[in-house]
């Protein structure tokens, strides 16, 4: 089973998005360069992970519908 830490992702993001905030943090384009790829790529994670749980719920609901229309047939 895979484990997907939602909320430490999001803090991540959010620890990380605080940095660029910092005056600093421009100062150093590869470290600024690899923070924003990381960011980038967390949020594509919770962006993938998102997109499954709505699809997850939109199979749930065609189920549940299919189910209400093979109980008017019986």
């Amino acid at each position: 089973m895979i484990h997907f830490n939602l909320p430490g992702i999001e803090k991540e993001v959010s620890a990380l998005e605080e940095e660029t905030q910092k005056p600093d943090f421009w100062g150093n384009s590869d470290n600024s360069s690899k923070t924003l790829q990381q960011i980038k790529n967390l949020k594509d994670k919770l962006a993938s992970y998102n997109q499954l749980v709505e699809t997850k719920d939109e199979i749930e609901l065609l189920i549940d519908i299919g189910n209400e229309e093979e109980d008017l047939f019986y």
